[in-house]
């Protein structure tokens, strides 16, 4: 859900030797832009959708999927299908559901405007990672704030959104407050401050928003909790105003690379990924971030940038594995999100990340410091055991 990083190199072509290098065969290269198939046979969506991949997908360095393999494999089974016939139309999408089931990208997920399968959609990811469903708003809000805090402020709001050129409502919550009360607490559910606070009719998050500021650079704090659990990403932007907030210089924690060109390994170069400052002072306090397996995207960003930070610790599970920025603006050799043969979309990241210490944690998710299972029971009381390790944690 990350929007980009902005591009500060310009880009290169890189030399075709690297593609071939790869084994991609030029037999099988895509003659047009997967938007401009016809959708009249399964052969046409799938030579689309395969032309698509190779080019827009941006983890062709890292992911294992064997894509020449894929095409030899599938292509005969796809042009034995009809488009018009329900029951190929079902074994498509389970030949779909085999294709992209190993892929490592976390943002990926592919959907169709055929009506037979308008609500139908495939997400790698999920199938991996989704483990435990997502803690409520209200867990945050009420059950925490109850049990917890010394005095609190919290807020939300719906907004509308655009997801793949559809209307989505999306909200934006805030729990921010003290605990113990010489700890300050800040829990985001997403990542869409940079779009919402000072803005007429969100007057609502700017009081938790404004709060929170205040508490943070307050006396006697004895460190920060940073909730960003089940929290699915949103706006770049918002990575400079949440963590910019704990820094007095640029902070430089990670890189990325887009495409260049039309071969699978057509990179720019490794570009830095940077964190600005919006505070004079630094946060000197020991940082505590809470993740879990539902923390994505700009989530795992702000977690992987503050985890640079010296003082920051991180309790309770390996987040989800979606680190790779998403630009809806698609550039000119592609790279990213895509639609194949008005057949279906295809929702990708579009650049590459690789972190400060030049590891790729795709489709893995960044590990904690700290790992405090997940105890329903506890939390059906009430209890939070991993809030609880982490005030434990600065207590000490």
């Amino acid at each position: 859900m990350v929007k980009r990083i902005p591009r500060q190199i310009p880009i290169l072509t890189v030399l075709i030797f690297a593609l071939l290098s790869f084994g991609c065969r030029k037999g099988i290269q895509g003659t047009l832009p997967p938007d401009q198939y016809p959708a009249s046979s399964f052969s046409a969506v799938f030579d689309a959708f395969w032309s698509g991949m190779n080019t827009n997908y941006v983890f062709w360095s890292i992911d294992t999927t064997n894509w020449d393999r894929v095409h030899d494999e599938y292509a005969p089974k796809f042009s034995r299908l009809d488009i018009n016939n329900p029951v190929h139309v079902d074994s498509a999408f389970s030949y779909f559901r085999q294709i992209t089931n190993g892929l490592i990208d976390g943002h990926y997920r592919l959907t169709f405007t055929l009506p037979q399968l308008a609500d139908s959609f495939l997400q790698p990811s999920a199938v991996k990672r989704y483990r435990v469903p997502p803690l409520p708003f209200s867990f945050f809000s009420k059950t925490i704030t109850q049990r917890y805090f010394s005095r609190y402020w919290w807020a939300t709001t719906p907004f509308q959104s655009v997801v793949a050129g559809k209307p989505d409502t999306l909200s934006q919550g805030i729990v921010a407050g003290l605990i113990d009360p010489q700890i300050v607490y800040l829990h985001l559910d997403a990542f869409y401050l940079s779009d919402l606070l000072g803005h007429r009719g969100f007057e609502i998050l700017d009081t938790p928003w404004n709060q929170f500021l205040s508490l943070l650079h307050g006396n006697n704090v004895k460190g920060l909790i940073l909730d960003l659990r089940s929290n699915p990403g949103g706006l770049l932007a918002d990575l400079n105003l949440v963590a910019g907030q704990l820094i007095d210089s640029p902070l430089h924690f990670a890189d990325t690379r887009e495409k260049s060109g039309n071969g699978r390994l057509d990179y720019t170069p490794w570009a830095p990924a940077i964190a600005t400052p919006q505070s004079a002072v630094s946060y000197s306090q020991p940082i505590v971030i809470l993740t879990d397996q539902n923390s994505q995207s700009m989530a795992e960003m702000t977690t992987m940038a503050l985890k640079c930070l010296p003082q920051t610790w991180i309790i309770r599970d390996t987040t989800w594995g979606a680190t790779g920025p998403l630009n809806t603006d698609v550039g000119l050799y592609g790279g990213g999100q895509f639609s194949f043969a008005a057949f279906g979309y295809v929702y990708t990241s579009s650049a590459e990340y690789r972190y400060r210490d030049g590891k790729f944690y795709e489709g893995k998710g960044f590990p904690p410091d700290q790992y405090v299972p997940v105890q329903p029971a506890a939390i059906s009381t009430g209890s939070d055991p991993q809030l609880e390790a982490a005030i434990t944690y600065l207590n000490h």
